[in-house]
């Protein structure tokens, strides 16, 4: 839910070490306010010190948009329309100290993202 990502992205803001990276899914059934959740977060990326963006689905493409629309260098944005796309994405990224939300619907699978990372730790 929107709420719960904006709270997500205030911890990660707060959090110390390497690069902050966020690999947010879509947020499923959202409604007719799936469209402006999508951009709102973001906007809120770039204002939360988010260095590097993955996201993945169709309305997470929004999320990206409102990103770089809000100042996030579009080199710093990937997307990806599954999971396991920007799993192999993310293993190649993530450095030693670098703090990463995974984030999404049930539905998207963001565990398959989590699991690389556990793998590489």
């Amino acid at each position: 839910s929107p709420p719960s990502v904006h709270s997500a992205l205030r911890t990660l803001a707060m959090m110390e070490g390497g690069r902050k990276i966020a690999v947010l899914g879509d947020m499923l059934e959202l409604g007719e306010h799936a469209v402006d959740a999508h951009l709102e977060i973001g906007r809120a990326l770039h204002g939360a010190g988010i260095d590097m963006l993955l996201t993945v689905g169709q309305l997470s493409r929004l999320t990206a948009r409102g990103a770089v629309d809000a100042g996030m260098p579009i080199s710093s944005v990937s997307e990806f329309d599954d999971s396991s796309q920007a799993a192999r994405e993310i293993a190649e990224k993530v450095r030693e100290r670098d703090v990463v939300l995974v984030k999404g619907s049930r539905a998207m699978r963001m565990e398959k993202v989590v699991e690389v990372l556990l793998a590489a730790a």
